[in-house]
């Protein structure tokens, strides 16, 4: 199935017109709302297995500790903890305006891993997906994320604004944005629309009106310097085969000048391009959410 081209219906003008330029709202008329819709999500809750990492819950001040709506349960006399109660979800959310959050809902759901497979193989970026349920009045603080975004809506309106690109080479992902610039594009996004979001715009959104918002993050991340670095160094030895322990000092530095002579062969043969082609499928975040 072209994934892809059901978020977005021109996805050549798209990668031409939008890509890393701009925010935009697609109203694309197959929209793949049906890979994860919200009766789906609490069935999932219900059945019990859900649980931390791939479920938290996030209150005003950051995430609500685990204890509250993951209490221990006894399997084969053993205790079992990190699972997810769903009338301990439901309460926080209708009492404490948590919202709910899915995380790499891509390595146990089959249909949003095809999904995120089809953009990865598109875009050729690690993809990964999250999804959000979002009570009524909640709104996040502007931030960045660091990866290009599309946001299918799923369930309810929700109100974003979102700023421009950063200018410093050295912000941080998820972390506050006290002066993120003009707004670029203030909207209401309802069922069945895809916002995009550049990779680096700061944004910040609440659910509109006097109802939950739910929508699915997917999210196209970007390498970064420690990337690169770690993509670099692997190329670089890949086929270099050295002794693990040489004896002795002239073994030693036999094994340095051959180390040193292959890497400079294959630092010869590859390309900035290259670099950042390896390192992009490996870019995973180090995100708090």
């Amino acid at each position: 199935m072209d994934w892809f081209g059901r978020c977005i219906s021109d996805a050549d003008a798209f990668l031409k017109e939008h890509w890393r330029k701009a925010p935009t709202v697609f109203h694309p008329p197959g929209a793949p709302v049906d890979v994860l819709p919200l009766e789906e999500v609490w069935d999932i809750l219900g059945g019990g297995l859900l649980r931390v990492p791939y479920i938290r819950l996030l209150g005003p001040d950051g995430q609500i500790p685990e204890e509250r709506y993951c209490p221990p349960r006894m399997v084969s006399g053993e205790p079992l903890h990190s699972y997810a109660d769903a009338t301990a979800v439901r309460e926080l959310l209708r009492t404490e305006q948590a919202t709910l959050l899915l995380r790499y809902v891509d390595q146990w759901h089959p249909g949003v891993r095809s999904l995120t497979s089809s953009i990865a193989e598109r875009t050729g970026r690690l993809t990964e997906a999250f999804f959000f349920h979002t009570q009524s009045g909640v709104q996040s603080p502007p931030h960045r994320d660091d990866g290009d975004a599309l946001v299918i809506q799923i369930d309810g309106r929700k109100h974003w604004k979102v700023y421009g690109a950063p200018t410093d080479p050295q912000w941080v992902p998820g972390k506050k944005v006290d002066a993120p610039g003009p707004v670029l594009l203030d909207t209401i996004v309802k069922p069945g629309d895809v916002l995009y979001i550049p990779h680096g715009f700061a944004h910040h959104a609440e659910a509109a009106d006097d109802a939950a918002s739910s929508h699915l993050t997917v999210s196209m991340r970007e390498a970064a310097a420690p990337h690169l670095r770690a993509t670099l160094q692997s190329l670089l030895t890949d086929g270099c085969s050295l002794p693990g322990r040489p004896v002795g000092d002239d073994a030693l530095i036999d094994t340095a000048r051959r180390l040193l002579e292959h890497m400079r062969a294959r630092l010869a043969d590859t390309t900035p391009q290259q670099v950042i082609d390896h390192a992009r499928p490996h870019a995973h975040a180090n995100r708090l959410w």
